[in-house]
This record gives C-alpha cells, structure tokens and sequence, in this order.
C-alpha cells in the first residue's frame, strides 16, 4: 500500500470539506477523480512554482519533463471531474472552477 503523505491528506481533507456538494454526490469512482485532481493541482503548483534560478540546466530539463507530464495528467482530471453526475449536481461548478479550474487553477491569476 501507498503511504500517502501529511501535506496531501491535508489537502484532501481540506477538498473534502470545500466541496461538500460534489463529495456527497459523488460516486466512489468520482471521488478518486476529484481526489485526483486535487493532488494533481498541488503537484502542478510545485513544478510552476518551483525556483529555477541558478539551478543546473540537466535538473531543469527534468522539472520541465516532470510539469508537462503533471500538466498533462490534471487537465485529464480536470475534464473528467467537469464532465462528471457529481460535478453537474453538486450545485458548487463555480466554486471549483475558482478554486481548481481556470487556465490551470488559481495559478495564473
């Protein structure tokens, strides 16, 4: 079994409670999206965030690879979440589209 670290219990937990809505719609298979997602967007914020100054060009090289990759990943989750029952019923698609869509979440704003 995985060991999930603090930080994203933390954040799922964090998720859990600003969506009340979607979670208690959601079927099993929906909350492992949003799950996803939710993890997905802290994974993205690092790579975007992360400080490239000075750093070697072989590490940046990896980090680009890392955030195309993670990018990737939670537009998949993003759309999955969008087109989801539990998204469409939870009454909350503005709230989570501020917190968690946009062009990549809030990290653009």
């Amino acid at each position: 079994m995985i060991e999930i670290p603090e930080e994203s219990r933390k954040q799922l937990r964090e998720a859990r409670l600003s969506f009340l809505g979607y979670y208690s719609a959601a079927t099993r298979e929906e909350v492992e999206l949003m799950d996803n997602l939710v993890l997905g967007y802290a994974a993205y914020a690092a790579t975007v965030t992360f400080e490239r100054d000075g750093k070697p060009q072989e590490l940046l090289r990896h980090v680009e690879k890392i955030s195309f990759e993670v990018d990737q990943l939670f537009t998949h989750f993003r759309e999955a979440v969008r087109k989801s029952a539990a998204y469409r019923m939870s009454g909350e698609q503005e709230k989570i589209r501020a917190m968690l869509f946009g062009s990549r979440g809030g990290l653009d704003r």
